[in-house]
């Protein structure tokens, strides 16, 4: 079975096709036009949406701004706190030193003057030593060193003598030797 198909036909049936094909554009473009219509509107419907976000946004902001306000100013308040706290710890402080300083001033005076006083104790027995020693020297050793001074300047005394005679002698040996 062979099916030939004529020109004809073939032109017919292809006729047939452009006019199905033509209905089915038509209803494309209604179909398109429609969805293009529910788009518009969707559009519209996102833009409002989308105002409505932005105002919620900016409303937001708007309490973000006035609550971050606020916490700054109780921040603020919070720290000057803070540091009046601290500037009366810190006067406390300087005080409690200064009171342990002066007490410390005092401790020391009174140690050094102790210490004076020892000292000057102790110079009195060293200048009573001293003169004991004075007194031991002038009335001891003095004497005995002008003894021992003389007894020296007598023996050189002696010695110049004994030499004068010597020479003498070697003076007349010499001659009686001659």
């Amino acid at each position: 079975m062979s099916m030939e198909i004529s020109n004809e036909q073939l032109f017919e049936f292809m006729t047939k096709m452009y006019s199905e094909m033509q209905g089915m554009k038509g209803e494309m473009k209604e179909e398109i036009q429609g969805i293009k219509s529910e788009m518009q509107g969707m559009k519209g419907g996102m833009r409002e949406e989308i105002q409505g976000i932005k105002s919620e946004m900016q409303g937001m902001k708007g309490e973000m701004k006035e609550e971050i306000q606020g916490i700054r100013g109780e921040m603020k308040e919070e720290i000057q706190g803070i540091r009046g706290e601290m500037k009366e710890e810190i006067q406390g402080i300087r005080g409690e030193m200064k009171e342990e300083i002066q007490g410390i001033k005092g401790e020391m005076k009174e140690e050094i003057q102790g210490i004076r006083g020892e000292m000057k104790a102790g110079f009195a027995e060293v200048k009573d030593e001293i003169k004991k020693i004075n007194i031991k020297i002038d009335h001891d050793i003095i004497p005995k060193v002008d003894v021992l001074f003389d007894g020296y300047k007598q023996n050189t005394d002696k010695l110049d003598r004994i030499e004068r005679e010597v020479s003498k002698h070697e003076e007349i040996i010499l001659r009686r030797v001659k």
